[in-house]
This record gives structure tokens, C-alpha cells and sequence, in this order.
């Protein structure tokens, strides 16, 4: 049991060396090491908004431009559903405060991920 916290432990260690954090404008862009169905960077943006919230978005323009089957806009709705976030504009978004912004970091991530490589 110990071994595989080892492994965990530098995984983290790993993944954590992997993030890239650059500022344009009033947007705060993350780059991750995850890879979209296009195998590129996973970017996730912020944006900082005047109530001390953030609002924080990723790019799924081509899943979502494509997706005219109703199979495949029936999964769209239920892993947003899943995930807790919303499509606004192609873009899979949600807003975070300072005590869920981990999660909901996560939870763009996980629905980026899985709405990427749909196609």
C-alpha cells in the first residue's frame, strides 16, 4: 500500500511541473499536460470577475460544431449535467469562489477531456 502512495505521490509531483500559468489581459490561461482529441494541450481559462469570484472556461468549439446527432447531443447534456458546468459560446464553463475553485477546476477539466474526445 505504501509503494502505491509512493506513486501517487510522484505522479502528483510529476503532473504538478506540467502546469503553465501565463496572463493576457484581464484572462488568466492555464495550460495543462492533459490532451484533447487533437492531442494538444488542454488550456483552461479564468477570469477573475469583480464579485472575488472566477469564471472558468475551456475551449470545445470542434466537439460541439459537429455534434448535430441526438445521440451525441443527448451525452453532451448528460456530462455537463454530470460535471456541473454549462456550454456557453462552444466554451464549457462554470463559476467557482475561492472554496470550490479546486473543484471546479477539476470538474472543467474532467468535462473538457471527455467532450474532446468525443470525435
Amino acid at each position: 500500500m505504501s509503494e502505491i502512495q509512493e506513486f501517487l505521490d510522484r505522479y502528483i509531483q510529476f503532473l504538478s511541473h506540467r502546469f503553465e500559468v501565463y496572463k493576457v489581459g484581464n484572462l488568466i490561461i492555464v495550460e495543462t499536460p492533459f490532451l484533447d482529441g487533437h492531442n494538444d494541450a488542454i488550456g483552461i481559462n479564468i477570469e477573475p470577475r469583480s464579485d472575488g469570484n472566477f469564471k472558468i472556461s475551456s475551449d470545445v468549439l470542434d466537439t460541439l460544431e459537429i455534434a448535430d446527432e441526438l445521440d451525441e447531443l443527448t451525452w453532451i447534456n448528460y456530462i455537463t449535467i454530470s460535471y456541473g458546468v454549462t456550454i456557453e459560446n462552444n466554451q464549457v464553463v462554470a463559476l467557482a469562489d475561492a472554496d470550490n475553485f479546486v473543484r471546479i477546476f477539476h470538474q472543467i477539466l474532467s468535462a473538457t477531456i471527455i467532450l474532446s474526445n468525443m470525435r
